[in-house]
């Protein structure tokens, strides 16, 4: 499954519920890295690209490495 997230994300937190929003996940939600992982993987993302990237590094550093434990592409365009 590919995902685009086409809102402006500025915290990882605004990336999360974006990311729920677009995998349909309803009241679920993703709460932490644990859950985006298990996540990625139930839906069996492959990749996810984000028009509006504005985390900084140093606040996305956990995501970006759940992202390559699992093999998943994460694009910024």
């Amino acid at each position: 499954m590919n995902v685009t997230i086409t809102t402006p994300v500025t915290t990882v937190g605004e990336f999360y519920r974006a990311l729920s929003s677009q995998l349909e996940l309803g009241g679920r939600g993703i709460p932490n890295a644990d859950a985006l992982a298990d996540i990625l993987r139930e839906k069996l993302v492959a990749t996810v690209t984000v028009t509006g990237w504005g985390i900084s590094l140093s606040d996305a550093l956990l995501v970006l490495k759940v992202f390559r434990d699992l093999g998943v592409t994460l694009r910024f365009s």
